[in-house]
């Protein structure tokens, strides 16, 4: 069974490079080819160390989603690795991936362990998300999920280490082009759940991942993340009563404004920080009643 791997890079070429090297170090005779995709920043037009690494510039930047599908259009084996530019393998994992395609056909992604720059080490992936969870807000929803609280039974993988079916990814039409990185993952596995496809992950499988995201504003990571998780849920018929959901979610951004604006009087020394976190209620406002319709 071929396998490939499919970076994506962004003004990330250090940590590209690096991914490359280490899978080539782990399983360079296992895989086929690594495609990496440069959306249009700073990756040479070749890797003259390896002739399995072949470089696609796009012409112009169409971000993170739209890169992914770009890449598998340049593949054709039947098991792709996507790996983030600040993830690789900690081993060999092409063996392991096999077995685990070839034992189970209608598997359609598979998640490994992350390691992170602390050592710390979680799933690369998480419960499917509810909406009683959005509506509770960011520090409210985390909380409860970690205690197991108003989380979705079905779990899903990220896309910063995994490997996904060529066939599974095809059929659903690969990554849906309406979000903008946050979520697209989740959307791919949900969908990918929905039509019949497993999802499976393996512990011992093991990648690095930094996982710092990208440098951004408060307002810009929250909006973000707001965005594309109203677009999760109504997507996936998640959000029933609309006028209704966009009522409570004007309400909690209102009172966390208000709430931010006494800590903004009251400590004048944390006023830088806090500035943005008011814009970004601002905007979240806006957004509930300018965007949330659809």
């Amino acid at each position: 069974m071929p396998v490939s791997v499919l970076i994506t890079n962004y003004l990330s070429w250090p940590l590209t490079q690096r991914a490359i090297r280490e899978v080539l170090h782990s399983s360079g005779d296992s895989i086929s080819k690594i495609v990496v995709v440069d959306d249009a920043s700073d990756a040479p037009e070749t890797f003259p160390e390896s002739d399995k690494v072949v470089i696609h510039r796009n012409p112009k930047n169409l971000g993170y989603v739209r890169s992914v599908n770009v890449g598998m259009r340049l593949l054709d084996e039947e098991v792709v690795l996507f790996l983030d530019c600040d993830a690789y393998p900690l081993m060999d994992l092409i063996p392991q991936v096999m077995r685990h395609f070839q034992n189970e056909p209608r598997l359609g992604a598979l998640g490994f362990f992350e390691v992170n720059g602390e050592g710390q080490t979680r799933m690369a992936g998480d419960s499917e998300p509810t909406l009683l969870n959005f509506l509770l807000g960011q520090a409210v929803g985390s909380w409860c999920a970690k205690r197991g609280w108003f989380v979705g039974k079905r779990f899903v993988v990220h896309s910063c280490c995994m490997a996904v079916r060529r066939e599974a990814f095809a059929q659903i039409g690969g990554f849906d082009e309406a979000f903008d990185f946050l979520d697209a993952d989740t959307d791919f596995s949900m969908r990918l759940l929905d039509a019949g496809w497993l999802i499976k992950t393996d512990t011992s499988l093991k990648c690095f991942h930094r996982g710092s995201g990208s440098p951004q504003t408060t307002a810009r990571r929250v909006v973000r993340f707001h965005r594309n998780r109203w677009l999760l849920l109504r997507n996936h018929g998640k959000v029933r009563f609309v006028i209704l959901c966009r009522g409570v979610l004007l309400l909690r951004h209102v009172v966390e404004w208000f709430v931010l604006w006494g800590k903004f009087i009251l400590s004048p020394k944390k006023r830088s920080g806090l500035r943005d976190k008011l814009l970004s209620r601002k905007q979240l406002m806006s957004l509930v009643m300018r965007d949330y319709e659809n």
